[in-house]
């Protein structure tokens, strides 16, 4: 990486703060977020002794909380941690706290050695946590509450998506370079980018998998538009949606094709709280899934066939690859249940002659089971899980146009990111902010329920 991907971590600092002067929170802070998703260089950290290092991820969080709460101090009257929330926070604590100090012992593999953990460790274990995970939903809690809010957020995405073609088109064309241009290195394996002839764009983000994911949503977005009837700037919502799914097809990803396959139909349905119940049906299969893949009900061998009939060899393998190291990672995170390996390829499979690593951990599911255990797998999952299942417990409660519209869209659009979690790794922190808004979403949508009866009451 060249100087300028240094410089670009620095200067999203006084970045962050113009924006959130300049705009309302609900506008400024989905712009920060996804500005630094969608542009800032990856693999690049700054280092802090006894902190961990400020990434992409850990620097768009942390200014983007600042800067807002700076600006809109009142902000911080949104902000009650309490019941499940509250319940959720404690249980990350003691996830890392826990990994740390249950991994102090050191061992060798082949000669190659890995220390133990300590409370330092377990402390930089729970600012990762903090900064990639929870402050983000924590944002999108605060400051997206009420409809106008919500409607800025459906705003800020669709056009999100909308400037992330034209860097899209480019790599199409020429190849994914813009990122080895501008920063001086890939960000990822080139070969990755070669699909079915073509090319997947992968323009600044971790790989052409999270593009692809990225579309997905701003496309959910497009549609969001087109169904409430608003426009982006000038252009209808319904052109926003179209041209947001051919961006989609242009990703060259079977599982973003699935993805927009399936939420096309259902939220254009007329059928209440259907998007509700895709939802939350692929949100309990992946809090599930370790127990599915302990009690052997995943159909592996039915999923890589149908891999091969419908899609091609190449395809077929690479998903047969994916279970086979799946496997083996689960059975390494089952020596250490509790609360896993912790960091630092401790939860990996070693050669034990070599030393060498051989397994390849793709999900993010396999992931936080081998490192942080049951214990940081229910509180990870848990967190992103909780605003699906609270919307789909409360779906008769939904009423209003907009707000079926709206919180159907949000719902879907995580449960679509949880779900992708099972092959996967986390991408980004929109998986998180995005969870979070849903969440501001439904405490808005009840509140504004609430006035609207005792408004009646008193009228």
């Amino acid at each position: 990486m060249n100087a300028f991907a240094t410089f670009m971590l620095f200067a999203w600092v006084p970045i962050s703060f113009v924006i959130a002067r300049r705009y309302r929170p609900s506008i400024a802070a989905p712009v920060l977020l996804l500005g630094a998703t969608m542009f800032l260089p990856q693999q690049v950290d700054v280092k802090v002794p006894g902190i961990i290092g400020f990434d992409k991820t850990a620097v768009a969080s942390l200014w983007c909380a600042i800067a807002v709460g700076v600006a809109r101090p009142s902000l911080r009257k949104r902000f009650r941690l309490r019941g499940v929330l509250g319940f959720l926070v404690a249980l990350n604590v003691v996830s890392m706290l826990g990994t740390g100090l249950s991994n102090s012992d050191s061992f060798v593999v082949g000669g190659r050695p890995f220390d133990g953990l300590d409370l330092l460790d377990a402390f930089q274990l729970l600012q990762g946590v903090f900064l990639r995970h929870l402050l983000p939903f924590f944002i999108g809690w605060m400051v997206i509450r009420t409809r106008d809010e919500v409607r800025d957020f459906f705003v800020v995405l669709a056009g999100a998506g909308l400037v992330y073609s034209v860097p899209m088109i480019i790599e199409k064309i020429v190849s994914p370079q813009l990122h080895r241009w501008v920063y001086g290195a890939h960000q990822h394996e080139f070969l990755q980018t070669i699909r079915d002839g073509g090319f997947r764009p992968m323009v600044f983000m971790t790989h052409g998998l999270a593009v692809a994911l990225f579309a997905v949503a701003a496309f959910i977005a497009g549609i969001t538009l087109h169904r409430l009837g608003m426009r982006w700037r000038r252009i209808p919502g319904r052109r926003v949606a179209v041209f947001l799914g051919a961006m989609v097809v242009a990703c060259n990803s079977a599982g973003a094709l699935i993805y927009g396959a399936v939420a096309t139909p259902v939220l254009l349905s007329t059928k209440r709280r259907f998007a509700l119940g895709i939802a939350f049906s692929i949100t309990m299969v992946t809090l599930l899934y370790p127990l599915l893949v302990h009690t052997e009900i995943v159909p592996r061998e039915q999923l890589v066939e149908m891999a091969r009939t419908y899609g091609n060899a190449d395809r077929a393998a690479s998903l047969e690859y994916r279970f086979l190291n799946e496997q083996l990672c689960f059975e390494r995170g089952l020596e250490r249940p509790i609360f896993g390996w912790g960091g630092f390829d401790r939860g990996s499979v070693f050669d034990p002659d070599t030393g060498r690593t051989l397994s390849v951990r793709d999900g993010h599911w396999v992931i936080m089971f081998g490192e942080f255990g049951v214990v940081g797998y229910a509180a990870h999952f848990g967190w992103l899980a909780y605003p699906v299942l609270l919307a789909y417990r409360r779906r008769k409660s939904f009423v209003d146009r907009f707000d079926v519209a709206t919180i159907h869209a949000l719902a879907l659009m995580v449960g679509i990111h949880i779900l992708d979690l099972v092959p996967n790794g986390m991408f980004s922190l929109l998986t998180t902010f995005f969870s979070g808004v849903l969440l501001g979403a439904i405490v808005g949508a009840e509140r504004e329920r609430a006035q609207a009866r005792a408004a009646r009451r008193n009228g």
